[in-house]
């Protein structure tokens, strides 16, 4: 478990995954912030300043693409983790677009349907590259 509780950035529209997540953080000692809409997300970055975050691909009609990433990335000063949890498919060459999105380490993924233990253990492998 990281040494003090950590902050976690979650994008999910999906209200029932939005609460698992955030019940599945709280385990492991970690306070999820949640967005909804990539607007909030950016948003709640600049306040809170996550130490990892945690997105889904598709948000409504809204699409999170690198680009989005890297203005994420940018919001927060250090190295930012990211889990990219979805049940979109990255080809090899998306996800290289998302590795090098805004300088930060690469990306993890993490497909749905996942088990809640399943996240807590890419969130914590996420934390300890950055040495959060």
């Amino acid at each position: 478990m990281p040494p003090h509780a950590c902050r976690v950035l979650v994008i999910e529209d999906e209200a029932f995954i939005l609460l698992m997540i955030e019940e599945a953080l709280s385990g492991a000692d970690c306070n999820a912030i949640l967005a909804t809409r990539g607007e909030d997300a950016l948003v709640l970055a600049h306040q809170h300043r996550p130490d990892l975050v945690v997105m889904d691909l598709r948000l409504g009609r809204e699409t999170v693409g690198p680009d989005f990433l890297t203005q994420l990335r940018e919001a927060v000063p250090s190295p930012l983790p990211v889990v990219i949890a979805s049940g979109f498919r990255l080809s090899e060459d998306e996800r290289h677009e998302y590795d090098l999105a805004g300088g930060g380490p690469p990306v993890s993924l993490l497909q749905k349907p996942y088990a809640p233990e399943d996240l807590v253990t890419a969130v914590l492998a996420g934390l300890r590259k950055v040495g959060a």
